[in-house]
């Protein structure tokens, strides 16, 4: 079978990792073989992988997860026996189209890691489920798609209806968040970085444009920034 596999350590502060997301995007570029990316990334994906100390803020989580998202990789289901070196969160194995992949851990012995052995069978790969996130309501076109699909008639049982307009919903709601809320990061990043240029044309020449510029891209930030809060609180509660 050929595949690309990536091994990663990440640094222990989030600024320093924030160039192996960049990395690992600048990687998937172009990637069509099956991609396995394991390692020790020092970030943390859920809430309960901090075992200690203060609880995890959404800002925590918000770059790992961003990067897992965006790029569609799945977080392989694992095996271990009981141990821990203090950092449940840290060690963390993703992949992407490789169907049914068990990944079990053995003793770590002397070391404060565990050898890994991939298991690979012939089951069909499993989804991940389908989160609704709130922020599509908010999209002006959400009530529209949520109206035209429920005028819809599609089958003489009232909640067999119900459960094929649901199931249609999915659908065109996997859509509008691809084509409006996919990269939220890359977009706030973008945006910042407008801003700084706009302010340091003021600098040299303040116009009245300029102030144009500066006051929309705010609000750009501003909406973009309660999207991105929005999505991470409900990750976190995941």
């Amino acid at each position: 079978m050929n595949c690309h596999i990536t091994v990663v350590y990440g640094y222990n502060t989030g600024d320093k990792r924030k160039e192996l997301w960049t990395n690992l995007r600048d990687l998937a570029i172009g990637m069509t073989a099956p991609w396995l990316i394991c390692g020790d990334f020092n970030a943390l994906l859920y809430p309960e992988d901090r075992l200690y100390d203060n609880p995890v803020q959404p800002i925590e989580i918000a770059d790992f997860s961003n990067c897992l998202h965006d790029l569609s990789l799945n977080e392989l289901s694992w095996k271990c026996d009981t141990w821990t070196n203090k950092q449940k969160g840290s060690d963390r194995i993703c992949s992407i189209q490789w169907g049914h992949v068990v990944l079990n851990y053995g003793l770590p012995n002397i070391s404060d890691h565990a050898p890994m052995m991939l298991n690979m069978t012939t089951q069909p790969s499993t989804k991940p489920p389908f989160r609704f996130f709130n922020v599509w309501a908010e999209h002006s076109s959400f009530l529209s798609l949520v109206e035209k699909e429920w005028q819809k008639r599609k089958a003489t049982g009232h909640m067999k209806n119900i459960w094929i307009h649901l199931r249609s919903l999915k659908q065109k709601f996997a859509k509008l968040n691809q084509e409006e809320f996919k990269a939220v990061t890359q977009r706030l990043s973008m945006a910042k970085t407008e801003l700084v240029n706009i302010h340091e044309q003021m600098v040299l020449q303040y116009i009245d444009g300029l102030q144009n510029q500066e006051k929309n891209i705010l609000k750009y930030i501003e909406k973009w920034s309660g999207i991105e809060e929005g999505i991470l609180k409900q990750k976190s509660r995941a």
